[in-house]
């Protein structure tokens, strides 16, 4: 079975100071300003509109400090000669590329999935857009992959999407 490294990029293997901001729609005023984490368990209301504009600034991505301990097993996997992908719920593929040229992060760019990038065509929650990519990885003939994301959700939701294909996956929420 071809197998392959997976990695969520923010808060799995960077720190940025990126925020995503809450407005109310009908004044625009700041209601809210999360960490990716903090907004891992934010719920939507009618009234919100959300701003993912900071996941956009390379500068920001740029001055992110990198998770060693991650780091580590991803640099271990692909000195083992395993493939490396990442996959994000950022919007622009390029910038993730060139952040990952800049820190000298082996990901051959083919493996990079910025799945709120227009150009992937996903849609759906950011779980669903991630178990999107994955599909598209098992369509690349991988069947057994470890997973590595700080978002629940997103582990499970990719977890029970390649079940159902019988491929083989650990997941690790770091």
């Amino acid at each position: 079975m071809k197998k392959i490294y997976v990695f969520d990029l923010d808060d799995t293997l960077v720190l940025t100071e990126a925020r995503v901001k809450i407005y109310h729609t009908e004044d625009f005023s700041l209601v809210h300003s999360f960490t990716p984490i903090e907004f891992n368990s934010y719920e939507k209301k009618a009234n919100h509109l959300l701003d993912f504009d900071d996941f956009d600034c390379f500068e920001t991505l740029s001055k992110g400090k990198l998770i060693t301990q991650n780091l580590k097993i991803l640099r271990r996997a692909h000195e083992l000669g395993y493939d490396i992908a990442i996959v994000t719920a950022r919007s622009n593929k390029p910038a993730v590329v060139q952040f990952l040229l800049e820190k000298k992060i082996p990901v051959d760019s083919s493996l990079v999935y910025a799945v709120s990038d227009p150009s992937f065509n996903y849609d759906g929650s950011v779980a669903e857009r991630k178990s999107q990519a994955f599909i598209d990885l098992y369509k690349k003939g991988y069947r057994d992959f470890v997973y590595y994301d700080d978002n629940l959700e997103n582990l499970e939701k990719v977890k029970e999407t390649l079940q159902k294909k019988h491929a083989k996956i650990s997941t690790f929420q770091v």
